[in-house]
């Protein structure tokens, strides 16, 4: 199973015992994908965020194979940090063309 659905009783159970006007967010992916997809109906995914079996969500496949959509990317001006040029080295590299 995902992460979300394994933490969600978790929290569940934990945000019982909190101190009166304690809380707990959820932070990352799942949490992000969760309220972002919420009351839209439909959400393009990359594969591995199946992994994140977020409840009420069904993947499916696109059945087109050689189907392409363009992505933007955004970050902050003079922002020089290594992890972000790693990824933008990967994600500005073409992929290959499908076969």
């Amino acid at each position: 199973g995902g992460a979300l659905r394994d933490i969600e009783p978790v929290l569940a159970r934990a945000r019982k015992e909190l101190p009166r006007g304690t809380f707990i967010w959820m932070r990352g992916q799942a949490a992000t994908m969760t309220s972002s997809f919420a009351g839209i109906g439909v959400g393009l995914v990359t594969a591995s965020m199946q992994r994140a079996s977020v409840p009420h969500v069904r993947y499916v496949a696109l059945s087109d194979p050689g189907a392409t959509t363009d992505v933007l990317l955004a970050w902050r001006r003079g922002d020089d940090s290594p992890v972000l040029r790693n990824f933008l080295g990967l994600a500005l590299d073409p992929a290959p063309a499908p076969a």
